[in-house]
């Protein structure tokens, strides 16, 4: 019972249903799971009547008979372990091939799994996946997809800016994609030394994964990692009304559509206010307006024969005001922004194999600011990013092909005044890409290869990133290796005064081992990255100069562990990571203040059935890094932890409570040196503003069980 309310509460239902075809008079295929083993005794029934058909024999193959009149047939496949799957077929005297997933585990009917991809996944021996209750019920996340992200054994994270840095790379060096489009802004403005959050709600999202090991050739613009959001079907949409409160704002849901309609539209709207917060938790420097961000989103799912169509339109505002130095009551700092979102996505299954998918997004935002530098300087910036995309799919066996071509456009237009001068800073950017990747898998074995082709016209350059992976399964004991290159465009701060430069690139060796059943129970991995062509700053006045002779290594190693102790399901991690880097003010490799050599993280979860509570709690420490002066002189930061709990209580069927903190011991964490001339040799420690963050919500769905329609 309880798991069916945190679904209906937090919009959760994570199962696939492929569409296929063909033609004949008799159906039949084999039943495999993701390591390409049989499955015995897999239950088959008709979807139409609910009547059991046959089940699989003990190498999983199966036979059904159908009279002439059968044009079609749809399928459910059934088996203890294993996520459900529909299936529209016709009788063919093809073999059809069926993968059915593992399913999650539950402990007393409450879904706390996060789990480890182990499954031989094409470039993604590093894969991490996680579900909108993963991040939901994770203490970091408070409700938060970076924050849920941060727990991911291969992330580390800055508390002063919140984005994820992957394997030594900086933060900015990894992108986030929605149903394979690049989103080029996903995070919230912010202060001096606060964290960023994702401006994406967790429950549009029906998977989020994290690849920090590279990854498919259909994806780029990233040096060290992707994070992939594949948002819901139309069956993942809940109709009914659903009202969170909490102590950063209000949201409100409206879902409209019968259960099992084929149509459905989804209004939100947020409103999202730290003004309490601020006057209960004191910042280290004062906001004269504590961040606040409205927000509105319209969401449309349909149904077609063998086709999806999915459309969203979005409008999030965003603004603060601070003072960063209180000796200077003058320099006041505002920020503001407005961001408008669309997107259109259709998916069509061609045939019994093959798949067709049609994308496009587009967002327009507008920024302006005051005093960000200087008491008398004033920024206004329009961002325009549009971009297209077909692919088609082609899963066969054992060979599947992935194919097509993506095609993104980016104005961006800045007047920048400072001290009664002004600066007209813009660029434009095409980039049409084109990218191939063919896979192959046969029992235990897969091997990938795939080739993506840009031109960024705004560098006049041409770049091909070839990508390799292999690996074999041997029972429970996975063994994989991959090689890519990956490139990325200077950001837009640096683009805006030289256009000129070459792309950043980077190229990731990966060996990695893991062992486990169904999820991964323990797994080693080793990387080496090199970079070439990294931006260096060489000027500190305005306006900057930069060149692209920057570059670099990263190495190391991560060890992760995942069991139970009874009812507690825990994780532990140890990250070691070398970095040396000459990138931005570093015109020689130094060690980059984001990294620290050595990482260690431990999280709890823990089901009370007769508490009616899920605690959770997470462990966070490393071994400090370096900062560095004005001159460059290194100082060491100690080391830092920080301890994060979280409780959730079913106070009923309709009403759910959530309490989260992060640092609840209030420990004061240093993540860097901001560098002062005064003071060439010193510098002030950078902490976050805010020792702890609390967090408390409560959901509740307002509306009953709706009745489907005649």
């Amino acid at each position: 019972m309880y798991r069916s309310v945190i679904l209906s509460i937090l919009f959760l239902l994570v199962c696939s249903v492929p569409l296929q075809a063909q033609e004949a008079h008799e159906l039949q295929g084999r039943v495999l799971n993701s390591s390409d083993n049989p499955i015995a005794k897999v239950q088959i029934l008709d979807q139409a009547t609910g009547l059991l058909l046959t089940e699989t024999g003990k190498g999983g193959e199966f036979q059904l008979s159908f009279p002439d009149s059968v044009e079609r047939v749809s399928l459910v496949f059934l088996a203890e372990g294993y996520q459900s799957k529909v299936m529209l077929l016709r009788p063919s005297s093809q073999i059809y091939r069926i993968i059915l997933f593992e399913a999650q585990r539950s402990i007393e009917g409450v879904t706390i799994s996060r789990r480890r991809l182990l499954p031989i996944s094409g470039y993604a021996p590093l894969t991490s996946r996680f579900t909108t209750l993963d991040i939901l019920m994770t203490p970091r996340a408070l409700g938060d997809i970076l924050g849920g992200l941060m727990e991911d054994p291969d992330a580390q994270s800055s508390d002063t800016d919140g984005r994820l840095s992957l394997q030594g790379g900086a933060p900015h060096e990894s992108q986030v994609y929605i149903d394979g489009l690049r989103l080029p802004n996903p995070y919230s403005i912010s202060s001096k030394n606060s964290s960023v959050r994702s401006i994406l709600s967790p429950s549009e999202c029906k998977e989020i994964n994290l690849l920090s090991g590279g990854y498919s050739a259909s994806m780029g613009q990233a040096l060290s990692g992707v994070i992939q959001i594949l948002s819901r079907d139309t069956k993942d949409v809940k109709p009914g009304s659903f009202v969170s409160l909490s102590s950063i704002g209000p949201s409100f849901t409206w879902g409209l559509g019968a259960p099992s309609s084929a149509t459905k539209l989804e209004l939100s709207a947020s409103y999202t206010d730290l003004s309490l917060y601020d006057r209960v938790m004191p910042s280290a420097y004062p906001y004269t307006r504590s961040f606040y961000s409205p927000s509105l989103t319209a969401s449309l799912w349909h149904d077609l024969p063998q086709a999806t169509l999915k459309a969203q339109l979005s409008y999030t505002g965003m603004g603060l005001g601070y003072r960063p130095n209180a000796s200077l009551p003058t320099f006041h700092s505002r920020l503001r922004e407005d961001r408008h979102y669309g997107r259109l996505t259709y998916v069509r299954s061609l045939g019994t194999a093959c798949q067709l998918e049609v994308g496009a997004h587009t967002q327009y935002s507008d920024f302006s600011g005051s005093s960000l530098v200087s008491p008398q300087d004033q920024v206004l910036d329009h961002d325009l990013y549009a971009e297209a995309r077909l692919a088609l799919k082609y899963s066969g066996e054992p060979f599947s092909i992935l194919g097509g071509l993506d095609y993104s456009w980016r104005d961006y237009r800045e007047t920048y005044e400072l001290t009664g001068d002004r600066y007209q800073l813009n660029f434009s950017n095409h980039l049409p890409v084109s990218f191939l990747e063919v896979s192959y898998l046969h029992r235990g074995l897969s091997l990938s290869a795939g080739l993506r082709g840009e031109y960024a016209s705004v560098l006049s350059v041409w770049s091909l990133s070839p990508r390799l992976y292999a690996g074999y399964r041997l029972g429970k004991h996975v063994f994989s290796a991959s090689w890519g290159r990956y490139t990325q465009l200077p950001e837009k701060e640096i683009l805006r005064f030289m256009p000129a430069l070459k792309s950043r690139r980077s190229e990731i060796s990966q060996l990695s081992y893991s062992y486990g059943d169904k999820t991964p129970l323990l797994q080693l991995s080793l990387f080496y990255k090199s970079y070439q062509h990294l931006t260096r700053s060489l000027s500190v006045g305005y306006p900057k100069h930069f060149d692209d002779q920057g570059g670099g290594e990263t190495y190391g190693l991560t060890l992760f562990h995942k069991g139970n102790l009874g009812s507690i399901d825990y994780s532990t991690s140890y990250s070691y990571t070398q970095a040396r880097l000459s990138y931005d003010r570093y015109l020689r490799p130094l060690a980059p203040s984001y990294v620290s050599p050595h990482t260690f993280r431990l999280t709890a979860k823990y089901w009370s059935g007769v508490l009616k509570s899920l605690l959770g709690c997470s462990y966070y420490i490393d071994a400090g890094a370096k900062g560095y002066s004005y001159d460059l002189t290194p100082i060491q930061l100690p080391m830092r932890s920080r301890l994060d709990l979280s409780w959730s209580y079913i106070a009923s069927q309709k009403v759910l409570l959530h309490l989260g903190c992060t640092n609840a011991l209030g420990k004061t964490n240093y993540w860097g040196i901001e560098p002062d001339p005064l003071t060439p040799t010193e510098g002030v420690r950078i902490s976050p503003p805010s020792s702890r963050f609390f967090y408390i919500g409560c959901f509740v769905t307002l509306s009953g069980k709706q009745k489907k329609t005649p």
